[in-house]
C-alpha cells in the first residue's frame, strides 16, 4: 500500500463495514415490544443487543459515561430519574462523541440505583441511535411485531439492497457457475478483488481476518490463492471497483456494507 492510500484510509473515521452495522435494518429477532402510551405497542431493542452491535462495529473501542444525574421532582420525593450520558467511539482517525438523555420512572419496590441503571441503558440506546443503530425503530413506519420487514424484498425481479448474506452467496455462486464459468481472470484482477475486499474494512486492525471470513462464508475457502477465476470475476462484479477523485480504486459502498453483514453472519456460524 502506498503513502497516498494510507492517507486516504486513515482519514476515514467510520469505514463502510462499521457503517453497515450501524445502519442495518434492525433484525426482527432483536425487536421487543411493550405497551406504550394510549394503548400503542412500542418497539425497542434491549441494552445487550446495542452493546453487542457497538462491540462488533468498534471492537470494544468505545465508552459510555454519565455526565449528569437528576432526581425528579426531588431527592426526597423521586418519581423519575433522568441522566445525561456521553457515548465516545475511540479511533486513531478521530473520535466520535454523541450525547443523549435517558430516563426511568420509579416503580413500586425499585431502588434509585436500579432505576439509574435503567435510565443509563435508555440513554445509551438513544445515543447509539444518533450513530444510526436501531434508528429505524424511531420511525413512525417502524415494523411491528408481525411485520416481515426483515425479509429480502424483490422489486422488478431484482433483490433489494443490501443483500442478505445468504442471498449474496447464492448470487455470486450462480454467476461463477454461469456467465463466468469459462472465463480466466488475470493476475491483476485477482489482486484487485482481494484488495477491494480488504478495503471494505479500511482502517480496521482486523481487516485481513475479516476478508478471510468473507471468503470462507461466500465460497468455503480460507485462502485467497484458492479463489478460482470465475469466483474472482463474480467478486469484481459485486465489488464494482471505481477510481475515486485521487485515482485510487475503491469498492462500491453498498457492497462494502454487505461485506460487513457477511462478517457478522460468519461469526454467528462459527460460534
Amino acid at each position: 500500500m502506498n503513502d497516498k492510500q494510507e492517507i486516504v484510509l486513515h482519514s476515514l473515521v467510520i469505514n463502510e463495514a462499521q457503517r453497515a452495522i450501524l445502519e442495518q435494518k434492525t433484525p426482527k429477532e432483536a425487536i421487543k415490544t411493550r405497551p406504550g402510551p394510549k394503548n400503542k405497542i412500542v418497539s425497542y431493542v434491549e441494552h445487550a443487543w446495542v452493546t453487542e452491535q457497538l462491540n462488533l462495529a468498534f471492537e470494544w473501542n468505545w465508552s459510555w459515561e454519565i455526565t449528569e444525574t437528576h432526581l425528579i421532582p426531588s431527592a426526597e420525593n423521586t418519581t423519575e430519574v433522568c441522566v445525561l450520558g456521553r457515548l465516545t467511539v475511540q479511533s486513531p482517525r478521530g473520535n466520535l462523541v454523541k450525547m443523549q438523555y435517558g430516563s426511568a420512572k420509579i416503580r413500586s419496590g425499585d431502588t434509585i440505583g436500579a432505576r439509574l441503571k435503567a435510565a443509563s441503558s435508555d440513554g445509551l440506546k438513544k445515543a447509539s441511535s444518533l450513530l444510526g443503530l436501531a434508528l429505524d425503530l424511531y420511525s413512525s413506519s417502524a415494523p411491528g411485531p408481525s411485520s416481515n420487514g426483515d425479509d429480502q424484498r424483490e422489486e422488478n425481479g431484482v433483490l433489494s439492497r443490501p443483500l442478505k448474506p445468504e442471498a449474496l452467496r447464492s448470487s455470486l455462486e450462480m454467476k461463477a457457475r454461469g456467465i463466468h464459468a469459462d472465463k480466466q481472470a488475470t493476475q491483476d484482477q485477482v489482486n484487485l478483488s482481494i484488495r477491494m475486499l480488504e478495503y471494505c474494512f479500511a482502517g480496521d486492525s482486523n481487516s485481513q481476518a475479516k476478508r478471510v471470513g468473507v471468503l470462507d462464508y461466500l465460497f468455503g475457502i480460507g485462502e485467497s490463492k484458492d479463489l478460482s477465476s470465475p469466483r474472482v470475476l463474480s467478486l469484481l462484479d459485486w465489488l464494482k471497483p471505481t477510481r475515486d477523485s485521487g485515482g485510487l480504486f475503491v469498492p462500491d459502498a453498498m457492497a462494502a456494507r454487505e461485506a460487513a453483514l457477511v462478517v457478522i453472519e460468519h461469526k454467528e456460524n462459527v460460534r
